[in-house]
C-alpha cells in the first residue's frame, strides 16, 4: 500500500536533509579534493558552492555541471559533483532530476551515505516509497546510527503499514537526536 507523505512533511524532511547535508556534501568534496580532484573542478565546484549560498541557483547548477565535465576521470569527484547538482535542482524543484544525479553520485560512489539520503528523500518526494525504503536501507548499511536515515524510513514504514518497525525506527532516531522529536508527524506516537 503507497501512502504518499503530505506536502508540509515532505517540505520538512526535504528541507532539514538539504540545510545540512549540502554541507556534509562540501566536506565530503574537501576530503576527495585532497585524494586527486584536479584544481578546475574544485575552482567549479566553489563557485558553485557560493552561488549556492547565495540562493542563485541557476549559476550553482551551471557551476556545479562544469565541476562535472573537469571531474571526469576520477570517481569520487564526480560523485560528489552529481550530489551537488542534484542539490541544487531539489532547491530549484526539479526532483526527478535530482534523483537521477543522486543515483549517479551512489554508482559512483557507492559509500557516499549522503548522497544515499538524498535518493530516498527525492524518490520519497516523487512517490516512490519503495525506492526510498531501498536507499534508506543502503544509508543505513554504511551509517548504522545515522538518525535521519532512521527517522525518514521509520516514518515511511510507519505510514505504509509497517507500523512496529516504523516506530522502532523513529524512537531510535530520536534517541540518538532528540531534537528529531519536533520533526515527527503529530499522527505517530511516540513514548
Amino acid at each position: 500500500m503507497e501512502v504518499t507523505l503530505s506536502q508540509k512533511q515532505l517540505r520538512v524532511i526535504s528541507a532539514v536533509a538539504v540545510a545540512f547535508l549540502l554541507v556534509i556534501g562540501l566536506v565530503v568534496y574537501e576530503l576527495v579534493g585532497s585524494s586527486g580532484s584536479n584544481n578546475s573542478a574544485q575552482s567549479y565546484a566553489a563557485a558553485g558552492i557560493s552561488a549556492f549560498k547565495a540562493g542563485d541557483y541557476s549559476l550553482a547548477l551551471q557551476e556545479f555541471n562544469q565541476e562535472l565535465q573537469a571531474a571526469q576521470g576520477t570517481p569520487g569527484a564526480v560523485a560528489v559533483a552529481h550530489y551537488n547538482i542534484g542539490t541544487t535542482q531539489v532547491r530549484m524543484h526539479l526532483v526527478s532530476a535530482a534523483a537521477d544525479n543522486f543515483r549517479m553520485a551512489t554508482q559512483e560512489s557507492p559509500r557516499f551515505g549522503v548522497a544515499w539520503m538524498n535518493l530516498g528523500l527525492a524518490e520519497s518526494q516523487l512517490g516512490n516509497t519503495s525506492a526510498a525504503l531501498r536507499d534508506y536501507e543502503k544509508l543505513l548499511q554504511l551509517q548504522p546510527t545515522n538518525a535521519l536515515g532512521l527517522l525518514n524510513s521509520g516514518i515511511l514504514m510507519y505510514k505504509n503499514g509497517q507500523k512496529t518497525t516504523g516506530l522502532s525506527r523513529i524512537q531510535q532516531a530520536v534517541v540518538i537526536d532528540p531534537a528529531l522529536k519536533s520533526r515527527v508527524p503529530t499522527d505517530i506516537p511516540l513514548k
